[in-house]
């Protein structure tokens, strides 16, 4: 908060409104090995990797009930999409082709689950 307060100064009243739980502090890669292997059989020169996401995702409610969790966003973007400009932003967007990449990588991690 003083580093809010210091950039915005005194003319901007700053305060916390809500306070949620910190996101889960420790990771077990059980599932990575799987999703691995997807990845893998749907684009054999991918090469998988963990991703640090800056944001708060919904499933760190679940740490307090011993539910682990991470995302798995399994997309064949092409090199001229910039996916972390376009989350949100007023023209996001990916191709077709990438959902279709996506939903093949669900099923297949649903039917080996």
């Amino acid at each position: 908060m003083d580093d809010l307060r210091s950039i915005v100064g005194e003319k901007v009243t700053v305060e916390v409104v809500e306070v949620g739980p910190p996101a889960q502090d420790h990771f077990e890669p059980g599932m990575f090995k799987l999703l691995e292997s997807i990845l893998g059989e749907l684009d054999p020169s991918g090469i998988p990797i963990l991703y640090l996401f800056n944001e708060s995702p919904d499933g760190r409610l679940f740490a307090d009930h011993g539910i682990h969790h991470f995302g798995f966003l399994p997309m064949d973007l092409p090199p001229e999409i910039d996916l972390p400009g376009l989350i949100h932003g007023p023209d996001e967007r990916v191709p077709v082709s990438s959902i279709d990449f996506g939903a093949e990588a669900l099923f297949r991690l649903i039917g080996r689950y």
